[in-house]
């Protein structure tokens, strides 16, 4: 896959995955930094691109959410 499409299919996660940091930190911005780590980590993940939409999801989930309880555990 080259880097365009992965920019372009990464781009489909952005707001779920903010959507996730959101809900979960509390602080807008505190999860657009959260949300922008993920999706760096995302981009980095082989198994993200190798997988379906349903994995992708689940991968997301994952990441977002250790992201988001890291977050919370330096501000808390």
């Amino acid at each position: 896959m080259d880097f365009q499409t992965k920019i372009a299919l990464l781009k489909q996660f952005e707001k779920p995955c903010f959507q996730i940091c959101a809900y979960l930190v509390g602080d807008h911005s505190v999860a657009c930094q959260t949300a922008e780590q993920v999706l760096t980590e995302l981009f980095a993940t082989p198994r993200f691109w190798d997988g379906d939409e349903e994995v992708r999801k689940g991968i997301l989930k994952r990441i977002a959410t250790r992201h988001s309880l890291q977050q919370m555990s330096v501000a808390g």
